[in-house]
């Protein structure tokens, strides 16, 4: 049986969505924003689902299913894959940061590093030892030549 991520990922990206929305409700930190940033947001939110769509295009161009509880037949180490081990998982981090930018508040840019421990803690470590013991060796390498985000 696959070990199912403890969380979903999209979750995670919402929970980090979410935590930034409530907290520019609740307590708004003290720095202006300009209706441009609003822009910028968007901006960085259209970047991250670019690197989304480049990664599940080049999984379902080799066989393989985004469902992060799917045995891939085949590990991914071309394209976007050289250079981050989780492009869809950096592009649930970009867009949990520009959304909340485009919607007016700086939490979603204080919150990355609590979105990626969250992904590095509740979704990767399980993905990782799973695709060890699928790939062996072949997994090791590469995980020695790329990073894990970037």
């Amino acid at each position: 049986m696959i070990p199912i991520p403890k969380v979903p990922p999209p979750g995670v990206m919402l929970i980090h969505i979410l935590s930034a929305l409530l907290l520019g409700w609740f307590f708004p930190l003290p720095i202006p924003s300009p209706v441009w940033m609003n822009g910028i947001g968007v901006i960085i939110t259209l970047g991250g689902l670019w690197l989304a769509w480049q990664a599940v295009s080049q999984m379902r161009q080799h066989g393989v299913s985004p469902a992060p509880q799917s045995n891939p037949p085949q590990l991914l180490t071309g394209g976007i894959y050289q250079r981050t081990r989780n492009p869809i998982y950096l592009a649930y981090i970009i867009a949990g940061a520009g959304i909340p930018l485009a919607l007016g508040t700086y939490w979603g840019l204080v919150l990355i590093p609590l979105g990626v421990d969250m992904f590095n803690r509740f979704v990767i470590t399980n993905e990782e030892a799973r695709l060890e013991k699928l790939f062996g060796r072949e997994y090791s390498d590469y995980k020695s030549r790329v990073k894990r985000w970037l």
